[in-house]
């Protein structure tokens, strides 16, 4: 389709095009900065669980049992398995199991450091026995780990470590608290561990939230936008068929004027004027063409009279101008004339007269026509009953002979000062 044949889109399209990716940008931005959020809450959310959890074990643990059974396991060489059963191990792990369980933590521990840069030794355990560390256990810390648990022995109150690879336990988030002896110093430290798959699974779950409300945001800023380009177009398309019936010559009024926005009105003002001069001129253009078609017809008459009146009768020229001979006949050497009297004769619109004139012309014929055939007897017979149709004043009938003889038929009588040598008729 070339660019001249596609279709100009309307004022709802426009409308939209430019709302459309308005809506979906912010739907896009709000969701990303929502998940961003998200993300930064569940992070911090895990942070205050685990410095919670660190600081309220570290509390529960007094430093002298703790001790004393690292103790025996390092100094006295005790198996870390038998006391693992033992009363004092049980009274330490029994609250830390509690709160792992309550608070679905992955692991919850105590240690000290070790001898090398990077070790600790774990001391109590309160993992399954699958994962169970017994006392006195080696490991070796990464660094941000190592740097929380000296910021622990140095007398902050707690520390939290980023996402870490450990060798044997994977990914982490340390959280640590310490440990304090009856004079307050910092001797070991309780650690809790978040895996990373617990915090993968919240931030899919933040995830998936986060989606399921971009998607209830845009598609109500896509149906917002389409009802506000609705309303937009609402009035212009109001316009649109005014406009339209306007220019078709419709006279209805426009009922709707109060509901279209202000800035519209005075364009609906000027349509509905347009409109009423339209059907003004639309009147005057039909009554002109009325008036111009009854004149055509009457003058049609009219001609056509005229031309029956000249084409049934013949003229016979007289020395008076202003009046008229009409020939009506001829029978036996004789001319019937219809001498009229110009007062007589009908206006050039007076098509009625016209008509009686017709009428009185083809009567007088058909007498003259059907008179007896002798010659003494006709023309005084007729004379006699044309006599009854002449009005005074509308002229007179007479009957010329070949030979220039005339005589009076009917109608007014002959005014020899006026009549006199009346036709052209010497030499006839």
């Amino acid at each position: 389709m070339s660019q001249s044949q596609r279709p100009t889109p309307g004022l709802a399209q426009r409308v939209l095009s430019v709302l459309m990716p308005a809506v979906v940008s912010v739907t896009l931005g709000f969701s990303l900065l929502l998940h961003h959020d998200l993300n930064r809450a569940i992070n911090d959310g895990f942070d205050r669980l685990l410095i919670a959890t660190s600081a309220v074990t570290g509390a529960l643990i007094e430093a002298e049992p703790h001790q004393s059974l690292l103790d025996e396991v390092q100094g006295l060489g005790r198996d870390a398995l038998e006391l693992k059963v033992d009363p004092r191990y049980d009274d330490l792990v029994t609250p830390m199991r509690a709160i792992r369980e309550r608070l679905g933590l992955t692991y919850l521990y105590t240690q000290v450091l070790g001898n090398g840069e990077r070790e600790v030794i774990y001391v109590i355990d309160t993992s399954p026995a699958e994962d169970f560390t017994p006392i006195g256990t080696i490991d070796l810390l990464p660094s941000d780990a190592v740097d929380a648990m000296y910021k622990i022995l140095g007398g902050a109150p707690h520390a939290v470590s980023p996402i870490e690879a450990w060798e044997e336990w994977g990914l982490l988030k340390s959280g640590f608290a310490p440990i304090r002896d009856a004079n307050g110093n910092a001797v070991a430290a309780a650690g809790a561990d978040v895996n990373v798959t617990v915090i993968r699974e919240r931030t899919r779950i933040a995830l998936l939230t986060v989606l399921v409300i971009g998607l209830s945001a845009l598609s109500a800023g896509l149906i917002i936008a389409w009802v506000i380009a609705q309303r937009l177009s609402q009035p212009m398309q109001q316009l649109k068929t005014l406009a339209a019936r306007a220019t078709a010559g419709s006279s209805a009024q426009r009922s709707d004027a109060t509901r279209l926005i202000p800035e519209l009105r005075p364009v609906a003002a000027a349509i509905d004027a347009l409109r009423a001069r339209l059907q003004r001129s639309h009147d005057a253009a039909r009554h002109d063409i009325g008036a111009l078609r009854a004149r055509r017809l009457h003058d049609a008459t009219r001609h056509w009279l005229h031309t029956r009146v000249a084409t049934d009768t013949g003229t016979e020229a007289l020395d008076d101008p202003e009046r008229e001979a009409l020939v009506l006949g001829h029978r036996c050497g004789w001319r019937l004339l219809w001498v009229i009297s110009p007062a007589s004769r009908p206006d050039a619109d007076d098509l009625v007269g016209w008509r009686q004139r017709i009428d009185l012309i083809n009567l007088m014929r058909r007498l003259w026509e059907q008179s007896p055939e002798e010659p003494e007897h006709w023309p005084a017979w007729f004379g006699k009953t044309a006599s009854r149709l002449l009005l005074p004043g509308e002229g007179r009938l007479l009957a010329v002979e070949t030979d220039g003889r005339v005589m009076h038929l009917a109608g007014d009588p002959i005014e020899p000062g006026v009549d006199a040598l009346p036709f052209r008729l010497r030499g006839a």
